[in-house]
């Protein structure tokens, strides 16, 4: 009989809502449109694999614009919109990231991209494995340095200076110190782990002003007349509320905001991209270790018992949670059915390739 497998972001869900537990991995329910935050990490981390594994960048990145062509057919006009916008974003920041560390991306020697893996859960006190195995995939194993490394491709909103929470937090992150001991599991004498994080553009399109064959702003009146400056030569080039007079614009188009945002990385890349060496003592990954058995341990009991509560205060914390319209709409786990504007997913680990 085939194992149990439960992967980081699994547990992660189940820690956060039993009952979306359940939605997305007991019942393998996903939204039929995938989400923008899974859209964008994914084409990164395809591009960052790409890129380690031979391709050029610019190849890394076409393959990306091609996979955004094809989402765009299935939205409406005004979400293939978004999506349009959102292809360029993710274009220009690959770009920039591939500028930005070209030199030290030459100088790191890739072993092995995108390493999937399977390793025994363990009672950390008896040492013995049970039923459950914890999956995963390891974004990149390389010598950086002279060192064997794990590096972790992220992207985030977040702050990610230095003093940042956001590394704080990585300090006590259960996943490193899971990643260390499967590395290791695979005979592999992993020596440190390396974050390197992109900070997705908070820009968003813009209108821009109209303008006429000569370059000129347009300003027009009340009555839709154009309006002159008090000389009667030139255009007037600013609005006035007082006076009636507005500015004509247009919604930038996304070469023009992809544009925007190659310029404002540029200006200052360290504000978008980070690399920071996480260090992790064994004492550390003893805890990984021993949060991974109580967790693996704590959904055993839940499928035993059938039972999913919901964590109320997960809806809205940060964003609104994926599964709060089924929930609130009385969506019942136990009836079989698929909601509209879902889907049922043959691998509920959709990060993983599926085994055999």
């Amino acid at each position: 009989m085939t194992p149990r497998m439960v992967t980081y972001s699994e547990l992660q869900c189940a820690d956060t809502c039993l009952r979306k537990h359940k939605i997305l991995y007991g019942l393998k329910l996903r939204r039929a449109k995938q989400e923008k935050a899974l859209r964008i990490g994914t084409a990164i981390h395809k591009a960052l694999d790409l890129h380690a594994t031979g391709h050029t960048a610019n190849d890394a990145i076409m393959c990306v614009r091609e996979d955004y062509a094809a989402y765009e057919p299935s939205f409406s006009v005004d979400e293939a919109l978004h999506v349009a916008y959102e292809h360029e974003m993710v274009a220009q920041v690959l770009a920039c990231y591939f500028w930005y560390w070209e030199a030290e991306n030459a100088q790191i020697k890739c072993i092995e991209s995108e390493m999937q893996f399977a390793i025994p859960i363990r009672n950390p006190k008896t040492n013995r494995a049970i039923s459950t195995k914890y999956a995963g995939k390891i974004d990149k194993l390389a010598v950086v340095d002279g060192l064997l490394s794990i590096i972790e491709h992220k992207t985030t909103s977040q702050d990610i200076s230095p003093d940042s929470d956001y590394f704080k937090r990585l300090r006590i992150d259960a996943q490193i110190g899971n990643y260390f001991a499967a590395a290791r599991s695979l005979g592999y004498d992993v020596q440190q782990i390396i974050y390197d994080v992109i900070r997705k553009p908070a820009l968003r399109p813009n209108n821009i002003p109209l303008l006429d064959d000569d370059g000129f702003k347009i300003v027009l009146d009340a009555n839709g007349e154009r309006v002159r400056n008090k000389d009667g030569k030139s255009w007037r080039q600013t609005s006035s509320e007082e006076q009636g007079y507005v500015l004509q614009t247009r919604m930038e188009t996304p070469g023009e905001f992809g544009d925007r945002i190659r310029n404002d990385i540029a200006s200052r890349p360290e504000y978008y991209f980070t690399r920071r060496v996480i260090g992790r003592i064994d004492a550390d990954v003893a805890e990984s270790e021993q949060a991974l058995f109580d967790k693996a341990k704590r959904l055993d009991y839940h499928e035993k018992i059938n039972s999913w509560p919901r964590n109320t205060g997960a809806c809205i914390g940060f964003g609104r949670c994926a599964c709060f319209d089924l929930c609130t709409n009385s969506f019942d786990p136990n009836a079989g059915i698929v909601p509209d504007g879902w889907e049922r997913v043959d691998n509920q680990h959709t990060e993983l390739e599926p085994t055999e």
